[in-house]
Order: C-alpha cells, then sequence, then structure tokens
C-alpha cells in the first residue's frame, strides 16, 4: 500500500507539511497581511469586534451546525465557530496496483512523489480558501462561501457604515471620468469613519487600473490633453499619485476555483470589476485554533487514511481556521463602472436593513 511507505508516516507529513508553508509566497495571498494568523486556545472563541456582526447561519463541515453569530452585551463581542477547512486526495487504483507490482522502482518512486506533490496542492488549497473568505470580507463586505460538495454553507452580511459605500461621478476610462476627484472623496470619506486617519491600501483589479489610467482626468494631469492618445507610463502614473498623496494602488487579480458536484470548477473573482477598496493595513485577524487530526495542536493537519471495503487509500490537509473582520469602518467601497453582470453597484440600505 502507498500510505504505508515511511514516507506518509504522520511525522513526516506533518514537517512536509510545515516545510512547504514556511517556503509558500506569501505574497500571492495579499489578504494575509490584513488578516494575520491569531492563535485560539478552543473552537469557540470571543473576540472583541469594532461594531457587531449580525446574521450568521451556517453549516460548518466538521463541526455542529447552526452556530449564529450573537451579541453579548455592551462590550460588542460576538461568538464565532471555527470551519473546518480540509480536502483529501484520493489515489487512483490504477497506482495503486502499479505500486504493488511496479516494473520499476522509479515507478513506484514517481507514485509516492506524486502523491506528495498533490498533498503540497492540498495544503495550498487551504490557503486559497482562507484567502477567498478574506475577500468576500475585505472586498465585498460580506462571508460567503458555498460548497456544493459538502453542502457548506456560511453566510452574512457585515455591517458596515453605507456612508462608505460611494460611486464614481463619471464611469472611469471616459474623456469625462475624473478619477482622482472620486479618489480624494473616497479619502475624506475613509477619514470621517475611521478618527481622521487616511487609508493605508488601494486595492482593484487590473482591468479597474487600466480603466483609470485611460481616464480622462489623469491624461489631463499628465499630458494637457484629456483625450490625448499617448499611453501612461507607469512611472508617470505613480508620481502623480505620489504628488496628489493618494496611496499606492495595490492590484489583485485572485481568482478561486470552487468544486461543483460534478467536477467542474466555479470561478471566483477576489476582487469586481469597477471596484475600488480604500482600506486599513489590518482589518482584522484569521484565527487558528486546535485540532483532534493534529493531536490538539494549532495550525494545518495532514493525514493518510487506508479504508477497505472498498480499499482506498488518501491523503487529507485542512485546518480549524476562520477568518475574521474587526475594524467594519476600515473599508470604503468606490464602483467606478455602470452596472453590468460582474460589476455590481451598491445600493444604499434601507431603513430596515440599516436598523436590522
Amino acid at each position: 500500500m502507498v500510505l504505508e511507505d515511511k514516507a506518509f508516516r504522520k511525522a513526516t507529513l506533518q514537517s512536509f507539511i510545515k516545510t512547504g508553508d514556511a517556503n509558500r509566497d506569501m505574497t500571492v495571498y495579499p489578504l494575509s497581511q490584513a488578516f494575520p494568523v491569531e492563535e485560539v486556545e478552543d473552537v469557540e472563541n470571543v473576540y472583541n469586534i469594532i461594531e457587531t456582526q449580525l446574521n450568521v447561519a451556517a453549516a460548518i463541515t466538521g463541526f455542529d451546525s447552526g452556530s449564529p453569530i450573537r451579541t453579548r452585551g455592551q462590550g460588542k463581542q460576538a461568538m464565532a465557530k471555527l470551519t473546518k477547512i480540509q480536502d483529501a486526495y484520493f489515489l487512483q487504483e490504477s497506482d495503486l496496483i502499479r505500486f504493488k507490482n511496479p516494473r520499476s522502482q522509479n515507478e513506484a518512486n514517481k507514485i509516492i512523489r506524486d502523491t506528495l506533490i498533490n498533498t503540497n496542492n492540498l495544503s495550498e488549497g487551504v490557503e486559497k480558501t482562507k484567502e477567498f473568505l478574506r475577500a468576500q470580507m475585505a472586498y465585498e463586505g460580506k462571508f460567503e462561501y458555498n460548497d456544493p460538495r459538502t453542502e457548506t454553507q456560511i453566510s452574512f452580511t457585515l455591517d458596515r457604515p453605507q456612508e462608505n459605500n460611494l460611486v464614481a461621478a463619471q464611469d472611469w476610462g471616459t474623456e469625462d471620468a475624473t478619477p482622482l476627484t472620486d479618489l480624494h472623496l473616497a479619502i475624506e470619506q475613509y477619514k470621517k469613519t475611521n478618527g481622521n486617519k487616511a487609508p493605508e491600501v488601494i486595492t482593484m483589479n487590473s482591468k479597474t487600473l487600466s480603466k483609470l489610467k485611460r481616464s480622462g482626468q489623469i491624461k489631463t494631469e499628465l499630458f494637457g490633453d484629456s483625450n490625448s492618445p499617448r499611453l501612461v507610463r507607469e512611472s508617470d502614473f505613480n508620481t502623480l499619485l505620489s504628488e496628489l498623496n493618494i496611496p499606492a494602488i495595490q492590484v489583485d487579480d485572485s481568482e478561486t476555483a470552487i468544486e461543483q458536484i460534478d467536477g467542474t470548477a466555479e470561478i471566483h473573482k477576489h476582487m469586481p470589476d469597477g471596484r475600488v477598496v480604500l482600506r486599513a493595513s489590518v482589518l482584522g485577524s484569521t484565527l487558528s485554533g486546535p485540532s483532534v487530526e493534529n493531536n490538539y495542536q494549532k495550525g494545518k493537519f495532514v493525514e493518510a487514511v487506508i479504508s477497505q471495503d472498498p480499499h482506498t487509500e488518501k491523503t487529507i490537509v485542512g485546518e480549524v481556521t476562520l477568518p475574521i473582520t474587526k475594524n467594519l469602518n476600515g473599508t470604503v467601497f468606490l464602483d467606478v463602472l455602470s452596472q453590468t453582470e460582474d460589476t455590481p453597484t451598491v445600493q444604499p440600505a434601507t431603513d430596515d436593513e440599516a436598523t436590522a
């Protein structure tokens, strides 16, 4: 059996996953710094938040379902139940047969190597899922995760200030667009809800950044002509932002693929087209708790599982973890393109929603 090889002993696998995480390029997860890891001692944790997060309905894999976030007194604290994010890699039956009767030692070694590579991919998948959940909160003001394979559903809306949802005066990318004015107004709005502190990060995707650079106001500032055909050089653009005290722009084109029941993948953009997010450098934490699979230690766990009837072998990688937002005032959303299928426009809250 493949997983009886010494490479898949518990301690060896755990060390393999830990080393992989230590060598991982975390720059591909830009929100990991906005939600730094916070180790916690228990699955259920009380954490302080700036404003109360309401109305979560969740069926959480690995724990009892139905654990709503509920307010607790004047401290504006909330209960959160960590979700167990995990996935498994099943070895193909053909691999099991070839490993049992290899044509050469190289063939057997390749099966071991491929299994380790796929196990590392599971670990990377845990990171991608955490980043997707962080992006939902940082870029869309909600926490929404639906996995049809495990019937996991986690959904709630952050109680952000409605006045922090803005719409540009003109669509960016047009001759009449005034993105610099829009950004200054967004910065002023951010200051109003953040003790006069300016945002530390401005994020958008590449499509929105391209629209920004093609806007009339940018070309007027750089070339004296809002309809100039000249291309905006990166150095000139960055200098202009710096002179106007606008933070450097971070581009986030990340996507997450959620596997469906039929095996296909549903792709989710982290940053919607036409959305600009002005935010604090730190918005919350990524809670990491203990798990039985990791001998009640915090962090990722990995297991090699051999089952009979029918015979299957699989590796499982997971973590008891949950990103949480503590600074609910720490984002301003600026929508800069007219509503399309991919670019939702933020609607003002109704009185009922505002008081819910």
